[in-house]
């Protein structure tokens, strides 16, 4: 028999996403929330007229989780949506560009942005070419041989041996990285006019108030004004509290079009026997459960309580950890 502080992971991502192992969500961990699936499901069909869905919940409850799943449902239909999931507390997005960066990084893997792609490799290169308008004078200098002059006066230049471009700089980057995202959102709308496609935005209330207010703009324009039904791009935001609400940066014609989920059921005894059978935890007794469940009951983090019985089916123990 073992007493005394059970010897829990030290990474508090270990408690908290029993359903992550490393870097990779585990859909067969997943066990459960079928009525928010549901709800889910019928507004990715673009069944009725929402297309934004508000999970909002207290901390800790599965709401990750909950979007974890709702991507893995995307990806594995019959046919695949699109989708990129953001979350404020984990990809540090702390300027627009930073954001666009990861929500084209997600989608490119899974459809065509072609104008964007092409703006991400040319900032990439430093090709300033492609951003500065046709009438922006490019200097440098410009070594030739064999120069002959036509009839009209116009120099043909045979043999160039370099051109010189403006030199990069700090405020020329911010140009391009502002004209990267306008690319991207602009190839948002359209796409999303054309085809289902899929942004999900998870930890929001990690998301600064500018940067809330950005992305809303943002979210604003590639949904376009007036009806939105016109536009099939959902959008999923999670959090524990939200910078501010939606409907304060939304059009009105658009507020019918929020669909905010109920409350996340709290976790039950029901709830753990079924995620610990999907853990395949098989040494488990019935006491050792009885004790899983009290310390759910006190508000334990359901991926403490986890933790705890895979240290108490690896041990193979009926008692472990009384004095917590």
């Amino acid at each position: 028999m073992t007493t005394g502080q059970p010897n829990l992971p030290s990474s508090r991502r270990d408690w908290i996403y029993p359903h992550v192992q490393g870097d990779e969500f585990q859909p067969s961990h997943f066990v459960d929330r079928e009525e928010e699936q549901s709800l889910f499901a019928r507004v990715s069909e673009l069944v009725g007229d929402d297309r934004i869905l508000v999970l909002k919940d207290v901390p800790e409850c599965g709401k990750s989780m909950l979007l974890h799943q709702f991507e893995h449902t995307c990806r594995t239909r019959a046919l695949p949506l699109p989708v990129a999931r953001i979350s404020f507390d984990k990809d540090h997005a702390r300027t627009e560009f930073e954001l666009a960066d990861q929500i084209y990084k997600r989608l490119s893997n899974h459809i065509q942005l072609t104008r964007s792609r092409t703006c991400w490799l040319a900032r990439a290169a430093r090709d300033f070419s492609h951003f500065a308008p046709r009438d922006t004078s490019v200097y440098g200098v410009v070594n030739a041989t064999n120069v002959s002059v036509a009839p009209g006066g116009t120099a043909n230049f045979i043999g160039v041996q370099s051109f010189g471009s403006p030199q990069w700089s700090a405020e020329m980057d911010d140009l391009v990285m502002n004209e990267c995202v306008n690319t991207l959102f602009s190839e948002l709308h359209v796409l999303g006019s054309a085809s289902p496609l899929v942004l999900m935005f998870d930890a929001c209330e990690a998301c600064s108030p500018k940067m809330w207010q950005c992305l809303l703009d943002r979210l604003r324009g590639v949904m376009g004004t007036g009806k939105m039904q016109t536009s099939k791009l959902m959008l999923v935001f999670s959090g524990c509290a939200l910078p501010a609400e939606i409907a304060v940066y939304l059009p009105r014609e658009m507020w019918n079009q929020i669909r905010v989920f109920p409350a996340l059921k709290t976790f039950t005894a029901e709830y753990l026997l079924q995620l610990t059978k999907a853990l395949d935890l098989k040494y488990l007794q019935d006491k050792d459960m009885d004790y899983l469940v009290a310390k759910l009951e006190v508000g334990w983090p359901l991926g403490r309580v986890v933790a705890l019985a895979k240290i108490t089916n690896h041990e193979n123990l009926s008692v472990i950890g009384r004095r917590t």
